[in-house]
């Protein structure tokens, strides 16, 4: 097995994500020799220039307008779950939030119908729960390719198809240049797979930090504050520790040189304690005037979907801060981090409050 070389500080980490052509996306976690097909690849495992086309495609599904529109359907959703279990005066926010918003979101914005979302919903654990081993041990992925390609005929076919995602990502266009039904694919199974893991871990982190630390009232009564809670547990508890990259060419960090071909883990988690960079790093604050994390990437591979975790978490935590003012971890609650080697987010988040109304 390939061994890496680990960047542990914000200036390299930083510099890394700024240079593709020295390191490189290609291989991602995969070890030498085990390439995929260029329309089996995801965009985080595509290098400048087909990457850049990639995602000026795809983030046109992603822009701030298409943003602002779903995020009504956001707060409904986030207030049908809270609904789900407020009256019982506990919690597993995991199973019962942070794990059905993102996924049911994505499912609404791609346009699945709604008989289909619990198919859908089980076609989505197993891609978050074998996805990082390799996309040929996910056990339902048969299933899931051959839906999305009949998602994809329908709306071809169609004279009038629905404004999804699905249809966005079929519709637009780069210089003359659209996806291939293919391609379409393979990048709606990477949106699954990367946006419902990092938004249930932000979200579940930020409950965490915030109730243990006794933070919950404080935000609760200044709502000013949930951004920026939001942005310190993406730099504290970041939901993706590190991403891989290839040396390319020959190069050096920090007077240590990296020969060519060497794989390098770019560490998110710690850069973002780097104490040259962040005052008591080693601190959760809600008084950080600026949070410069790399918890979405830096440079050409900056996360498209940033502003939608970004919004899903602010729509969830205002939910719970209106109707559940005394959250408290349950007894003996210890934290779990869920087993994923890439991820950092808790496996459970049980609470207790006082039983509220339904809204």
């Amino acid at each position: 097995m390939a061994s890496f070389l680990f960047l542990a500080r914000h200036e390299d980490c930083s510099a890394a994500f700024r240079d593709p052509k020295t390191f490189s996306s290609a291989l991602g976690m995969r070890v030498h020799g085990q390439r995929l097909d260029p329309a089996e690849q995801h965009i985080n495992e595509i290098d400048p220039p087909r990457h850049t086309k990639l995602r000026r495609l795809m983030i046109s599904a992603f822009s701030p307008a298409t943003v602002a529109q779903t995020e009504p359907l956001v707060v409904d959703l986030a207030r049908e779950l809270v609904d789900g279990f407020a009256a019982d005066g506990k919690a597993d926010l995991v199973t019962e939030l942070t794990v059905p918003l993102p996924v049911t979101v994505i499912a609404r914005m791609l346009g699945i119908p709604p008989e289909d979302r619990h198919d859908f919903k089980r076609w989505s654990d197993d891609m978050m729960v074998y996805g990082t081993q390799g996309r040929d041990t996910i056990p339902t992925i048969g299933e899931f390719n051959a839906y999305l390609d009949e998602q994809i005929r329908l709306r071809r076919a169609s004279t009038a198809p629905a404004d999804d995602l699905v249809t966005r990502l079929i519709t637009a266009e780069v210089d003359g240049a659209r996806l291939t039904d293919h391609e379409i694919r393979t990048q709606v199974r990477f949106l699954v797979l990367a946006g419902n893991e990092t938004t249930t871990n932000l979200i579940g982190n930020c409950v965490y930090e915030l109730v243990r630390r006794g933070l919950w009232s404080q935000v609760r009564a200044d709502r000013s504050l949930v951004p920026i809670a939001i942005e310190e547990t993406l730099r504290y508890n970041s939901p993706v520790q590190f991403v891989p990259r290839t040396c390319a060419v020959a190069t050096e960090r920090s007077g240590t040189a990296i020969e060519a071909d060497r794989r390098v883990l770019l560490g998110i988690g710690s850069a973002n304690r780097d104490e040259s960079v962040f005052d008591d790093s080693e601190e959760f604050s809600l008084a950080r005037a600026e949070v410069p994390h790399l918890s979405f990437g830096f440079g050409p591979h900056m996360c498209i979907g940033a502003a939608l975790a970004r919004m899903e978490a602010r729509v969830a935590l205002a939910e719970l801060l209106d109707r559940i003012p005394d959250l408290e971890l349950a007894p003996g609650f210890e934290y779990e981090k869920a087993p994923m080697i890439m991820v950092r987010g808790p496996v459970r988040l049980d609470v207790r409050f006082s039983p509220a109304v339904p809204a």
